[in-house]
């Protein structure tokens, strides 16, 4: 699907949330590594991915985060946590 339309990577989902944030949840590093090149350099879209990535306990996903990205942690989401 990114090969095919890159536009995919930072379409929002009904609940706001981006593909990156649901790949997080899952731990798919290798996955977030595609997604990477597609993505703008928005704080919140990487934050938001490492909240998920930190609060499921995907540390390597949390690791890739940091190197690939602009993320801040102290960023809060909407249940005012930061991860």
């Amino acid at each position: 699907m990114v090969a095919a339309g890159p536009s995919v990577v930072t379409a929002r989902a009904p609940h706001g949330d981006t593909l990156l944030y649901h790949v997080a949840i899952s731990g798919d590093v290798a996955m977030a590594e595609l997604l990477n090149p597609h993505l703008p350099s928005i704080a919140g879209i990487y934050s938001k991915a490492l909240t998920a990535a930190v609060r499921d306990d995907h540390l390597a996903m949390a690791r890739s985060i940091f190197a690939n990205s602009s993320a801040r942690p102290n960023i809060e989401d909407a249940l005012g946590r930061r991860p």
